[in-house]
């Protein structure tokens, strides 16, 4: 019986964004804007754990969400959509266009979850989608007065969404 509920957040560390010229993000396009500045000073934009297929699959959820609010994902559980359909489809190809703007950085898919928290902890990336159960963790960085806590980004023209939270269930 699962003891904790934990939801997706987005962890942004001020001080790299100030130092290139930006401030919190609400949106993936501004995120999107950031990739170029952040990479350019050597930071990854957004720290991504790939070998824990479990991130990447909170990545699917959360775009999917953003992108189509949660009648879809109600729909994909009631088999109601395909999950090999054109809406699955379009949240792929965002997630794509993501990897080929450079927005997870080199080491994306050999990065397990320890090491894109690590990654986030040290410095190396200006944001972190990742569970709040690692918020305690953050005590340990040298930079956490300068962290930020927001809601997942929304896509700019889908601002109906731009409230959804993923929550899910943990320490079985």
């Amino acid at each position: 019986v699962p003891t904790t509920l934990v939801t997706n957040c987005l962890f942004v560390n001020t001080k790299i964004l100030e130092e290139c010229g930006f401030g919190v993000p609400e949106t993936w396009e501004e995120i999107e804007a950031m990739i170029p500045a952040l990479t350019e000073k050597g930071y990854i934009p957004v720290a991504l754990g790939a070998k824990t297929k479990g991130r990447v699959g909170h990545w699917h959820t959360n775009l999917a969400m953003k992108m189509y609010g949660l009648d879809y994902c109600s729909q994909l559980i009631a088999g109601e959509e395909k999950w090999t359909g054109e809406k699955m489809k379009n949240v792929t190809d965002k997630l794509a266009s993501f990897i080929e703007e450079g927005m997870f950085g080199e080491f994306a898919i050999s990065d397990d979850m320890s090491a894109q928290l690590a990654r986030f902890m040290n410095g190396e990336a200006a944001m972190l989608l990742e569970v709040s159960g690692n918020i305690a963790q953050l005590e340990n960085m040298d930079d956490k007065d300068y962290v930020e806590i927001v809601k997942v980004p929304y896509f700019a023209d889908k601002p109906e969404n731009k409230d959804l939270w993923f929550i899910c269930p943990a320490d079985g």
